[in-house]
């Protein structure tokens, strides 16, 4: 690109030499004109420094064609015509600044181009995150309320076997009834189990481990790029591997809500241990909680899941309105 740059500017002044000694003298002013094209050459070709470089070149080059053809002791004057000179640079300056703008608007949609490509590939990234969460979502949604009826039918049908036992010795004709039940009951549990087994295997839900609350907070940190600060406080260490397996999905539903409806800056998860209790929690300074808030279905996972583990979870705004998500969990359960 740069040798063809430096081709087309000698070969323009080559051309102006060979025109400028077919025409003179007897064009004189024509050949002196057709130095404004050259000069907007070299600012269109090399801006600034191209603009006052051809028009400087263009004097000692009008000077030995004059001499050529003439002794005229006004020789000199003549070829620092102000007013030659001043259209020469007023037309190439021009090109110069026209040619410098449109490189600058080059490069600045350049650095947006590349900006915008890195913040959709963040974007990008994060959404896929997302929407994997919402998968996993969907299927603890559903197994969730698999295990709550697979309770309730083992209940029944315990109840039901109790039931067609007290039959069976009192020899009530209903006793038959009530082994059908029972295997009704035993029959749905089967089911129930067959149907947890495909969620998962549609869904290939992975079971993701959390080794520390720090990387899983580095996850969000790394797809959120400069714009949300998460800060960690607490000895998480002293936090047992079983207990963190617990809190690292309520930690990630948290942070998820936080992403995609609060649209904070900071973020910051914490933990205090108490004589009782440890409590975590995870606030944000984004949007504050509405009057009355549509849960969905993250909220009702955080809270399924402190509940299998024996906790309380509770969501409220603080002082200055930020959203907590607070997760107490007794000492018994650490």
């Amino acid at each position: 690109m740069r040798l063809g740059k430096h081709i087309l500017y000698l070969m323009a002044w080559l051309a102006y030499a060979a025109l400028s000694y077919a025409l003179f003298p007897e064009l004189k002013i024509t050949v002196m004109l057709f130095s404004i094209p050259l000069t907007m050459l070299g600012g269109w070709l090399y801006t600034y420094t191209g603009a006052l470089t051809t028009t400087l070149l263009t004097i000692p080059f009008h000077y030995l064609l004059l001499k050529h053809y003439s002794n005229a002791p006004d020789i000199v004057r003549e070829v620092f015509n102000p007013f030659g000179i001043g259209t020469q640079l007023c037309f190439s300056l021009s090109t110069a600044l026209l040619k410098a703008t449109q490189q600058r608007y080059e490069r600045l949609n350049s650095t947006l181009e590349e900006i915008v490509e890195q913040r959709t590939q963040s974007l990008r990234q994060l959404t896929n995150h997302l929407l994997q969460s919402e998968d996993m979502e969907i299927v603890l949604a559903e197994t969730a309320m698999i295990d709550e009826s697979s309770r309730q039918l083992k209940e029944m049908l315990e109840t039901s076997k109790c039931l067609e036992q007290q039959l069976k010795v009192a020899k009530h004709p209903d006793c038959e009834t009530a082994g059908t039940v029972a295997r009704m009951i035993g029959t749905a549990i089967e089911q129930l189990d067959i149907l947890e087994i495909g969620l998962r295997q549609r869904f290939q839900v992975p079971k993701k481990t959390y080794t520390s609350i720090q990387q899983l907070t580095d996850e969000f940190a790394h797809l959120a790029g400069d714009t949300v600060n998460i800060n960690v406080e607490g000895k998480w260490e002293t936090i047992s591997h079983d207990v963190l397996q617990t809190l690292g999905p309520i930690v990630h539903q948290a942070l998820s809500n936080a992403f995609r409806h609060a649209n904070p800056s900071n973020i910051t998860i914490g933990m205090q241990i108490n004589p009782r209790t440890l409590v975590v929690t995870v606030e944000n300074d984004g949007k504050s909680l509405p009057p009355s808030i549509n849960e969905g279905m993250g909220i009702p996972l955080m809270r399924y899941r402190a509940r299998r583990m024996g906790a309380t979870l509770t969501i409220h705004s603080g002082k200055d309105k930020n959203t907590i998500i607070q997760c107490v969990i007794p000492n018994s359960v650490q």
